[in-house]
């Protein structure tokens, strides 16, 4: 080769053995932190989400849209191959769950169902049966989703991955793993960073009873907890309580403890019914009021509501602020259930933009729509992001290798893109080479990366487990010309 090597063996090496030092050139670091033990080596810092989309269920036209939370500017408009939907989960491959409530005949399980969409384009990856009106969707930390029934009392837990030709009402078919009754109408579920799966039920809004389910997603066991009412559901991230809309007037919200005895506290009392809420990375919580179409920030530990900012409500018949999520800027989105626009508003408690989803349309969302849950409580994940330039025209990138150390429930991945100029790593980069879980790599295996001037790593750590974390340090490239 260029370099007087054989053909076949590289000549060049370039090695990044203090990766925690983040301001290094052309270095990017999301979520993760020097670890302790060795400051040399990496591990997940505060969580972090990396998908700058928002996936709204259109309800009124059976359809999911696709934004991007930069410029809200819709990607696509997509069916959601059933009737009525109105939850949304976002995976860690960005593709999308959307659980269709199936309205028009609950029991159809062609309407009442839960569908899985592909990122890129909104196409149909597979379908799973959840007849009995499907209203909760959260994907656990293994990537398998969770559909809780209203009617039908009943959880299916569905693979995230595996799509099989029988087994539903009209294929590709999504395999179900388990299907568990519980005796209580679910209206929405999270997943906490323990592992467990947890609902908002009862009977119309007023049992409160052992009516909350927390239920182990490794092995299905049901556990029925006291809630004195519900809505919304989501985790903080934080300190891992479970927070719950307050619809019969507990306060604007108010959380349980995640192990017994489940305390309850209450925020301060506030106007309206609280429906959607989300908690942000420092804890703090937001909530909307679907009546009074105000967004509530509130804080966690004493309750206090912290600042009341009204949600302008626009298009035709406009009302009902419905739902809340946070996105990868962490800022805070309310979808309006009536009228097809939704909202972003600033932690500073002042607003930011409107966008149109599809002007004139219902949007009935409240869940998971952006996946910071998954990103930030059920599964946290990192990035350590490297550019390297070559220097020259047309590289042959060789290999790479890495050390890690990864506990039970964690997990370290690297990719590699390539352009030709650095700017290109973003706005023209070749196909992913990887995801690689074990050194070395072998990127000769990628035709799409040889020949580009630049090279990019991004390292993703990631755990599904409290207190679990990997760790990386000295990535290594070797290349030729």
């Amino acid at each position: 080769n260029a370099c007087g090597a054989c053909p076949g063996s590289y000549c060049y090496e370039e090695d990044w053995n203090q990766p925690s030092d983040c301001n290094a050139p052309g270095r990017q670091c999301d979520g993760v932190e020097p670890d302790p033990g060795d400051p040399d080596s990496i591990t997940l810092g505060q969580g972090t989400l990396r998908t700058p989309f928002i996936y709204l269920a259109v309800n009124e036209r059976d359809q999911v849209a696709k934004l991007d939370t930069v410029d809200g500017h819709r990607y696509w408009l997509a069916a959601s191959h059933g009737d009525d939907p109105s939850r949304t989960a976002v995976a860690l491959d960005y593709s999308v769950w959307v659980a269709n409530r199936g309205s028009s005949n609950i029991y159809d399980p062609l309407l009442s169902n839960v569908a899985h969409l592909n990122s890129e384009d909104g196409s149909l990856i597979c379908r799973g049966d959840a007849p009995g009106r499907a209203r909760g969707v959260a994907i656990d930390g293994d990537g398998n989703v969770w559909v809780g029934t209203w009617e039908g009392q009943t959880l299916y837990q569905f693979s995230g991955s595996e799509v099989v030709q029988s087994g539903c009402a009209s294929p590709p078919c999504c395999r179900l793993l388990r299907s568990i009754p519980v005796n209580t109408s679910i209206y929405g579920l999270a997943v906490d960073g323990n592992g467990y799966l947890w609902s908002a039920s009862g009977t119309s809004h007023s049992h409160t009873t052992n009516n909350t389910v927390k239920v182990d997603t490794r092995t299905g066991t049901v556990e029925y907890v006291s809630n004195p009412s519900w809505y919304g559901i989501a985790v903080s991230p934080v300190d891992g309580k479970i927070w719950f809309g307050s619809w019969w007037g507990t306060g604007c919200v108010h959380s349980l403890l995640p192990t017994a005895p489940y305390t309850v506290m209450n925020s301060q009392a506030c106007g309206g019914h609280v429906t959607g809420v989300t908690v942000d990375s420092e804890g703090i919580v937001w909530a909307s009021s679907y009546d009074l179409n105000v967004l509530y920030k509130i804080d966690p530990t004493t309750g206090q509501i912290l600042c009341t900012i009204p949600v302008p409500m626009t298009g035709p018949g406009a009302t009902d602020a419905r739902g809340v999520a946070m996105d990868a800027a962490n800022k805070v989105w309310v979808v309006q259930r009536i009228g097809g626009y939704a909202h972003r508003f600033n932690r500073d408690c002042t607003f930011d933009q409107t966008y149109v989803v599809e002007h004139g349309a219902g949007m009935y969302t409240y869940s998971d729509m952006t996946g910071s849950q998954l990103r930030t409580v059920t599964t946290r994940e990192g990035h350590w992001i490297q550019n390297f330039d070559s220097g020259y025209p047309s590289p042959i990138w060789h290999s790479a290798t890495w050390t890690a150390t990864v506990p039970a429930g964690t997990s370290v991945s690297v990719s590699f893109v390539a352009a030709d100029t650095e700017g290109g790593l973003v706005t023209n980069p070749s196909p992913r080479c990887g995801p690689f879980t074990t050194s070395p790599a072998d990127l000769r295996s990628c035709a799409g990366i040889q020949g580009h001037r630049w090279l990019s790593a991004d390292v993703m750590l990631s755990s599904t487990q409290d207190g679990a974390r990997p760790t990386f340090s000295d990535l290594q490239v070797f290349w030729s010309r």
